[in-house]
């Protein structure tokens, strides 16, 4: 009876162990400098209805002590674990959040180390989407022919649907950042993309980025002067031959650290 009561006891400790093991087979953002990080919950790309409470999990394994873990929702903070305790180098922290409105949302988890540079994240998208509105029924045969037929060509009034932004992940200090999206199309072609920029340090205001807004670009990916310790958010659109501008992207958000 004895020898089974050391073994159960020793039963949590070996699933520390195991899931240790298992973070240090896996390549993560931040990976050299000894933080791991890993938003278990919610998975990526998931769908659910206005009004769901949403449990936000994530591991972090770490070498060296943590300065803070933080979970944000499209760059706004949401609740921030300041010195979380290690046990076996490994944190698991867990807050819930009330998805109320339509729209998308990406879900940071960030774990700083005790230096800003030593820090690593991971993401999730999520959408958020309204009820259902049920398809129209098809009209049914009708024996009339119509007296004439209408083929005025009508000029081209409407934009292009907005591009998805392609999320860029964390990155150290560096002078630029690329920044990548989707193609759409439009009948008219797509005649340029515009993208536009803010940035914000810690919890401040945001304000314009130097240069933007860049147009005239023809391509799917754009290179932007970048300046370290920022919270950056920037959305992109189309513009089809006929000049019509499209709607903006959502904002998609990334930070430059600190040397």
């Amino acid at each position: 009876m004895n020898r089974l009561r050391c073994v159960l006891s020793r039963i949590p400790m070996l699933i520390l162990a195991i899931l240790a093991a298992s973070l240090a087979s896996c390549t993560f953002v931040g990976e050299a400098t000894g933080i791991q990080a890993w938003l278990d919950s919610p998975l990526d790309g998931i769908e659910v209805a206005p009004g769901t409470w949403i449990s936000l999990d994530a591991h972090v394994a770490a070498e060296e002590a943590l300065n803070r873990i933080q979970f944000t929702i499209n760059g706004e903070l949401l609740v921030e674990f300041p010195d979380p305790e290690r046990v076996n180098n490994l944190v698991h922290v867990s807050e819930p959040w009330l998805a109320e409105a339509p729209g998308e949302y990406m879900i940071q988890e960030i774990a700083i180390g005790s230096s800003p540079s030593a820090a690593s994240m991971d993401h999730a998208m999520i959408r958020v989407t309204g009820l259902i509105i049920p398809l129209s029924p098809l009209p049914t045969a009708s024996a009339t022919t119509p007296s004439s037929i209408d083929i005025t060509v009508r000029p081209d009034t409407s934009g292009p649907p907005a591009p998805m932004p392609v999320y860029p992940p964390l990155s150290n200090c560096e002078g630029s950042k690329t920044l990548d999206w989707l193609p759409v199309t439009d009948p008219s072609g797509i005649a340029e993309y515009q993208v536009e920029a803010q940035r914000r340090p810690n919890e401040s205001s945001w304000t314009v980025a130097p240069g933007s807004p860049w147009t005239g670009i023809s391509e799917t990916a754009h290179s932007v002067p970048v300046e370290c310790g920022f919270h950056y958010r920037w959305r992109v659109r189309a513009v089809d031959g006929a000049g019509n501008p499209g709607d903006f992207s959502g904002w998609a958000f990334f930070d430059v650290l600190l040397p």
